[in-house]
């Protein structure tokens, strides 16, 4: 019974992934991509104040830094040039790590 209960509880509730990092919501109004490293990055610029930036955040000139790796890092660049083409309000949020680049949060959570 105390199983169904706590089921039926998670159910109306509902389950929340919390980002550690920092957010913003707003327009993307930059992007850029540097070749230059071992790996192509992406860099991003949103309008808006950006809320809980990491210690590590301190290039100012870019909100968050992308891997161009794998396929979904190229799905998230692909909905970044989207948000940027449209101009539509995005909510982006970070790891609250800058592990992409030393001085810019990594980018982990897109919603546009």
């Amino acid at each position: 019974m105390k199983k169904v209960l706590g089921f039926i509880i998670v159910l109306f509730c509902g389950v929340q992934v919390a980002h550690a990092g920092g957010a913003i919501e707003g327009k993307v109004v930059k992007i850029a991509i540097d070749t230059t490293y071992a790996t192509a990055k992406a860099f991003v610029t949103v309008s808006g104040d950006k809320s809980n930036s990491p210690a590590c955040h301190t290039n100012t000139s870019w909100s968050f830094a992308l891997p161009l790796v794998t396929d979904l890092d190229r799905s998230v660049y692909a909905m970044l040039l989207s948000a940027h083409a449209t101009g539509k309000t995005t909510i982006l949020e970070g790891r609250g790590l800058c592990e992409v680049h030393g001085s810019i949060e990594t980018l982990t959570y897109i919603k546009h």
